[in-house]
């Protein structure tokens, strides 16, 4: 599952990277990182792009950090482009891949291939 995840620096931002510097992201496996971006004008905010095969495993990332930070966290639903990514053939199958389920859409006879 895709997740966005806001997090607010409680003491601002030196904290967190001194400790990320320090000990890397400590994500939990299972747990990945995609992408992340700063509120530049006050470094008082992350956003952070992040893949879950359990969403408990965010609950685990963010013990890690809540003394520093405090978390928001947002599932987010893919959109039909980032979608229609995830379409691959499967022997004589078209067959959308989802993070936790596929569907068979039709056959590859049915479309032309």
């Amino acid at each position: 599952m895709l997740v966005m995840v806001i997090e607010r620096f409680r003491r601002g931002a030196e904290p967190v990277y001194a400790r990320a510097a320090a000990k890397g992201r400590m994500l939990p496996d299972g747990l990945r990182y995609v992408s992340s971006w700063v509120d530049e004008p006050t470094m008082s905010r992350c956003f952070q792009l992040m893949e879950a095969d359990d969403l408990s495993l965010l609950q685990d990332w963010s013990s890690r950090w809540d003394d520093l930070v405090e978390f928001e966290f947002v599932l987010q639903v893919r959109t039909i482009h980032q979608q229609v990514k995830m379409i691959r053939v499967e022997q004589d199958r078209v067959v959308w891949i989802a993070p936790s389920f596929s569907i068979e859409m039709q056959t590859k006879n049915q479309i032309g291939m």
